[in-house]
């Protein structure tokens, strides 16, 4: 007797599989209905052209504020090291003058106290003269006169005395004057270097301002490029087999979580939207390659609560990242930390490592517990055949393969590997082409 059952294929599966795979007509259909004719998208585009160029007008005149304040505070510090070297120069010239008058004071001094023991010892001279006198003459008029003359010397002396002390006097003053105007232009020296450090402070705190928003001008005119740009790479996603799909995602009420996303994710909205539908069509296991920091996870994690498939498996290896667009100093502890934010942490099963690290498979089988895989999305080094081959065996029939980078400006060596595996895997039949999305992502299914 014929067996007229009718072979397998991608239109008509098995018949006696268990679960049949989602036909192309139900993978690709909307979540929404009512979509408009015109891609909302393309308008979007142009709208968010005209406001990023808006930004960049007030980025740059940002830009040009901080650089005239930058060359103001260069200003007043040149201003104020000028008067710290007119305070140096005063201070010198003060110090030179304390010498001059510590010199003058120590003379006085000196010569006061000279004259002043010269004068005890002249008037007791003439005081034991004078008393000889009072007893050796016998005349009285001539004892007045001596008297007279004693008295006189005594004042002459006496005069010269208190001028010797008001000299003495004035040097000490003088001495204590330069002293004082000393610790004055100490203290203002002190408070000028304050200044000028302060200034140093404000114009490196400025000038990594400015350095920054140079940077941003730079970046923000590199978006704009990018952007314009976009609408001719378009062409390459046009009448694609899942392009409805894709491009529904505004009108889905997932749009603003989706926007947020876009701060840990370098994924274009329309594939991060497929991921979170595309998992949401699958009852099967979902394996990500190359997570990242959670944009694509969080994406799948939220498709798989939909769906109720699962598990989702995330492997990655880890590390840091500060100069890549979306930064990170530690990729692991913000991967979870976000999966953890939008409170899917009992959903993405983490797994820190490379694919082919000893530990890594096998953490992989624990979990999956004899689960096929529904969804393979990769997105890590660019080496897709070795990670299909690895996950192959496990791959369920109609499975769905994700790949990024098949196109991509900025990893030539990644899109030359990718693309070479994708383009011989389609034309040997191993899987069906179901197209390519913004911004270079790459979607089929596994046939086997």
């Amino acid at each position: 007797m014929a067996d007229d059952t009718k072979p397998c294929s991608r239109s008509a599966p098995c018949s006696g599989d268990a679960r049949q795979p989602l036909s192309l007509e139900e993978l690709a259909r909307p979540f929404v209905s009512d979509l408009p004719d015109v891609d909302e998208g393309a308008t979007a585009l142009r709208e968010h052209i005209v406001g990023q160029q808006a930004r960049l007008r007030d980025i740059e005149r940002q830009y040009a504020e901080a650089e005239a304040e930058s060359v103001d505070l260069r200003h007043q510090l040149s201003e104020q090291e000028g008067r710290a070297a007119d305070l140096e120069r005063q201070y010198v010239e003060a110090e030179a003058e304390l010498i001059v008058r510590h010199q003058q004071f120590r003379k006085q001094k000196h010569w006061a106290a000279g004259l002043e023991r010269l004068t005890q010892v002249k008037l007791r001279l003439v005081a034991s003269r004078l008393v000889f006198l009072k007893s050796a003459l016998k005349n009285l008029r001539v004892f007045f006169l001596t008297r007279g003359a004693f008295r006189w010397q005594q004042k002459t002396l006496a005069l010269e005395l208190r001028k010797a002390r008001g000299e003495f006097r004035n040097a000490q003053e003088a001495v204590s004057d330069i002293e004082a105007v000393l610790r004055h232009l100490e203290d203002e020296r002190v408070e000028q270097t304050s200044r000028i450090d302060g200034l140093i402070r404000l114009i490196a705190q400025q000038e990594m301002v400015v350095a920054a928003m140079r940077r941003e001008v730079a970046q923000q005119r590199g978006r704009i490029e990018e952007l314009m740009r976009e609408p001719v790479r378009d062409q390459l996603f046009e009448e694609q087999p899942l392009v409805r799909l894709a491009r529904s995602y505004r009108r889905d009420p997932w749009w603003p979580e989706l926007q947020s996303l876009r701060r840990i994710s370098m994924l274009h909205f329309e594939t991060l939207y497929l991921l979170r539908s595309l998992a949401a069509r699958t009852k099967d296991a979902i394996i990500e390659v190359g997570p990242y920091i959670g944009g694509s996870a969080i994406a799948l994690g939220r498709g798989l609560q939909i769906g109720g498939g699962g598990p989702l498996i995330s492997v990655e290896m880890g590390g840091s990242y500060p100069s890549h667009a979306v930064p990170t100093n530690d990729i692991i502890a913000d991967l979870k930390s976000n999966v953890e934010a939008y409170g899917l942490t009992g959903v993405v099963h983490i797994i820190e490592g490379f694919t082919t690290d000893a530990a890594v498979d096998p953490a992989v089988n624990r979990i999956l517990d004899g689960r096929t895989i529904g969804l393979l999305f990769l997105d890590a080094d660019g080496n897709v055949e070795r990670d299909f081959e690895l996950y192959r065996g496990r791959l369920s029939r109609g499975s769905i393969l994700v790949y990024d980078d098949y196109i991509t400006e900025q990893a030539p060596e990644k899109q030359t590997t990718i693309k070479a595996w994708v383009d011989q895997a389609v034309a040997s039949g191993i899987v069906e082409n179901l197209g390519l999305y913004r911004w270079g992502t790459w979607v089929g299914r596994y046939w086997g």
